[in-house]
Order: structure tokens, then C-alpha cells, then sequence
């Protein structure tokens, strides 16, 4: 699974479990509704756009039902049973690639 399944894919389990749209959730954090639209269709994203939108993901606090096993092992979370991240693999203050690197990829559907 390459970078851009993995992002679509966690969105796909998020928009599922939260009655919403994938353009609703980049709306909500990144401000760019058509995001997935373009990637769907083989565009790119940024790295620093990939991070805000996996570690949005990632928390459990932005889910109205528990993360779902399939999503978490999308996420690289471990999920207890009281729906809180155990094991993260990311940090808050991780430095970014910055602006000018790009993540590409296709998605099959």
C-alpha cells in the first residue's frame, strides 16, 4: 500500500464512520475541499498536507464512534478498547519536508 492508498484509504474509514464526505473532511483540515478529488485522480499533495490530515486521523477525539481496527492498522495506531491512541508512531513536533515536496500517487479503485 503506497502513501496515497493509505491517506484515501483512512479518509474513506473516517467519511464512513462520521456520516461526512472526503471534501468535507479536507475542508475541515486542510481548507481544500477538491483535495481528494485531485488526488483521486492522480494529483499530488503535499507532505506537510499528508501530515495535518493523517494526524487529524489519528485522533480518536475527531471520530463519533471508536477508530475501526481497519483504520487504525491504515493509521499505524494501536486502538484500545476505550477508542485512545496507545501507540502513535508519530510526534507532534516532527519537522515537516516542507512546502515544496509533493506526494503522488494513484489510487485503483
Amino acid at each position: 500500500m503506497d502513501l496515497i492508498e493509505k491517506l484515501v484509504g483512512s479518509a474513506e474509514h473516517w467519511s464512513r464512520a462520521n456520516g461526512r464526505s472526503l471534501a468535507r473532511l479536507a475542508t475541515i483540515v486542510v481548507n481544500d475541499g477538491k483535495l481528494f478529488d485531485r488526488i483521486t485522480s492522480g494529483g499530488s499533495c503535499t507532505v506537510a498536507t499528508y501530515e495535518k490530515i493523517m494526524s487529524h486521523l489519528r485522533d480518536p477525539a475527531n471520530w463519533a464512534v471508536p477508530i475501526p481496527a481497519e483504520a487504525a492498522h491504515m493509521l499505524d495506531i494501536v486502538v484500545t478498547s476505550e477508542g485512545h491512541d496507545d501507540a502513535d508512531t508519530t510526534t507532534a513536533n516532527e519537522p515537516s519536508f516542507g512546502k515544496a515536496e509533493k506526494i503522488s500517487g494513484r489510487v485503483l479503485a
